[in-house]
């Protein structure tokens, strides 16, 4: 079995370090562009896209220490290291800061969701009170079946049309209630409570891998001998 010199494979370590750091910030560039910093769901992504990928990252500078120490009299590779090491401080308060960001993208998604429903519940909501009140105001079968139509619901059949005109109105007028009823069920949707819970699960995750990686940065950030 050959061995490398130490000069050789602490160059081969140092380039595949800078490797994977190249490909940490292709990576993100790509998850942070085109910007939208007003958009909750942009912030969500990119900071999904920080805690998904700062693991090539810290593999990176990972190897460029081990390069370091194998070949501590490459003076270039040392002052390559110190710079890494700024930079790996100033990375650490950047995921101190992904935690709020986190939480405000959270919380935000899901007011989102909230805010739309609340305005679908309503228009909901006035549509069959709207249809509700023109049965009530209908004298006559025609006037009951314009009320249907302009409600956008389907045609009176002209098997119902036989029927006395007071039993087809109590008879629509009991299922608009029903509708109503169902409806007024619905205040608290599956649907919020689902992506509530999601993105508390998300927020959870993401702010624990945050505050990890702050403090594997913080560590990285020691300057060698301190």
């Amino acid at each position: 079995m050959s061995f490398q010199p130490p000069a050789t494979l602490s160059y081969q370590l140092a380039i595949l370090g800078q490797a994977f750091l190249i490909l940490f910030i292709v990576v993100i560039l790509f998850s942070v562009f085109p910007l939208h910093i007003s958009s909750a769901s942009w912030i969500l992504a990119v900071v999904q896209a920080l805690v998904d990928n700062t693991g090539f990252a810290l593999v990176g500078f990972a190897l460029i220490s081990v390069a370091s120490y194998i070949d501590p009299d490459n003076q270039s590779l040392i002052n390559y290291k110190s710079s890494l090491s700024r930079l790996a401080f100033l990375a650490a308060l950047g995921f101190l800061l992904l935690v709020p960001a986190q939480i405000y993208g959270s919380y935000e998604i899901v007011q989102s969701v909230r805010v739309q429903y609340v305005a679908q519940y309503a228009t909901t909501s006035s549509r069959i009170e709207y249809f509700a009140q023109r049965v009530k105001d209908a004298q006559n079968f025609d006037q009951l079946q314009k009320a249907v139509q302009v409600s956008q619901a389907v045609s009176i059949p002209e098997s119902e049309r036989q029927k006395s005109f007071q039993i087809l109105k109590d008879r629509l007028l009991s299922e608009i209630q029903r509708a109503q009823l169902l409806l007024a069920k619905r205040k608290q949707p599956e649907l919020v409570v689902a992506k509530t819970w999601e993105q508390i699960q998300l927020s959870i995750r993401n702010c624990l891998l945050s505050l990890t990686f702050l403090i594997a940065f913080a560590a990285l950030a020691q300057r060698p001998g301190s």
